[in-house]
């Protein structure tokens, strides 16, 4: 009989926890055989190949079975109770891979695909003792393409992981469509350029008697459970398109402290006829007058800009320190970009914004 462990064995994962980090981003996925997760939106955009794509169905635990996963998930799966399906993104091509960049050092994993890892990754695998019931049955399938493993009555996935690095060190990736990767040794996320993530998890309550969960390292975090789990981190491009009459936005991890490094943009355009009213509650940027005081702003600062309809970018303000409270700021056109930077050193708890459309005043043009 496997040993059970209770809700709070599961690490902690808010409901949303987003981290930002620099826009800046190459247009090629590495070279190599591999697979990833697939998002909710799809798999990324693949340059000189196609992404294929597959499913494995796993019966699990029949009797009161406790699948589980993070509240907000963006990843393609069915999450049921016994059933479990996932979705892959497959490269399983390498035939227009030269010049393509290698995987840079970090702590993650991804899927394997073929018969090696790609270079300098680290091979490892996972079992899942799915459901066996009396008969030694189940109803387990699969479909299209899928990464290196056996999938019969019970499932085995191999990975690739990255042992040697950092995963606070920014890594190189695409960012131009959401991806996933998968955590390695703890719940940090790799840090990506460009990218915004979230931490993520799906659990899996596999075979009660007998159990026969096996994994052999490395392998991705929370495999090493009683029920095993895997943790995802799930990015995004670190820029956001706000559409609506009126919303909010905040800086990254409010309202604990942003991080170094980070480059973030809000888009805000409102209908024809109407200006944008932008007005900040909490504002909390790092506060040295010395070195960052100056009229230029020079360390950590949001940035307000306008947009006219001929497309001319007009700087409304930048905005630095602690100010309370910071005045309301007002468009004369129906576009405004609000962009924040961090340095490299000390961070604060950021700011919280919010913003609404007022009817243009009579020949002001938006």
């Amino acid at each position: 009989m496997k040993e059970r462990n209770s809700v709070n064995d599961m690490p902690f994962i808010p409901s949303v926890l987003y981290y930002f980090v620099p826009n800046i981003a190459t247009l090629e996925w590495p070279a190599g055989s591999y697979a990833l997760p697939m998002t909710e939106s799809g798999c990324p955009e693949g340059s000189g190949f196609t992404w294929y794509t597959g499913h494995r169905k796993e019966e699990l635990e029949n009797d009161q079975n406790r699948n589980k996963h993070s509240t907000n998930i963006h990843l393609k799966t069915k999450i049921g109770k016994p059933d479990i399906t996932r979705y892959f993104c497959v490269k399983n091509s390498t035939v227009a891979d030269k010049g393509k960049p290698k995987w840079p050092n970090g702590k993650y994993c991804i899927y394997k695909k073929g018969d090696y890892c790609p270079e300098d990754f680290h091979e490892g695998y996972v079992l899942w003792d799915d459901n066996n019931e009396q008969n030694g049955s189940n109803r387990n399938s699969k479909d299209g393409e899928l990464p290196a493993g056996v999938y019969s009555q019970d499932t085995v996935i191999y990975f690739c992981c990255k042992t040697i690095g950092s995963a606070v060190k920014r890594i190189t990736l695409p960012v131009n469509k959401p991806f996933y990767l998968l955590a390695f040794e703890s719940t940090t996320c790799q840090e990506v350029q460009g990218a915004v993530y979230s931490l993520e998890y799906v659990g899996f309550d596999t075979e009660n008697t007998n159990n026969r969960d096996a994994r052999v390292f490395p392998y991705p975090y929370g495999a090493q459970l009683r029920e095993p789990a895997i943790y995802y981190c799930y990015y995004r491009e670190c820029k956001w398109n706000l559409t609506q009459p009126s919303g909010a936005f905040s800086s990254p991890y409010f309202p604990n402290n942003y991080h170094d490094f980070q480059d973030c943009q809000w888009n805000i355009t409102v209908p024809k006829g109407h200006v944008i009213r932008l007005q900040f509650g909490v504002f909390e940027l790092e506060s040295n007058p010395y070195s960052c005081g100056n009229g230029r702003c020079s360390c950590d600062y949001v940035e307000v800009k306008e947009e006219s309809v001929a497309g001319d970018v007009t700087t409304l303000g930048r905005y630095c320190m602690t100010i309370v409270p910071l005045p309301i700021i007002q468009s004369s056109t129906n576009k405004m970009i609000v962009t924040f930077h961090s340095d490299h050193a000390i961070s604060a708890k950021g700011f919280n914004a919010s913003y609404t459309s007022v009817a243009a005043i009579k020949g002001i043009i938006s």
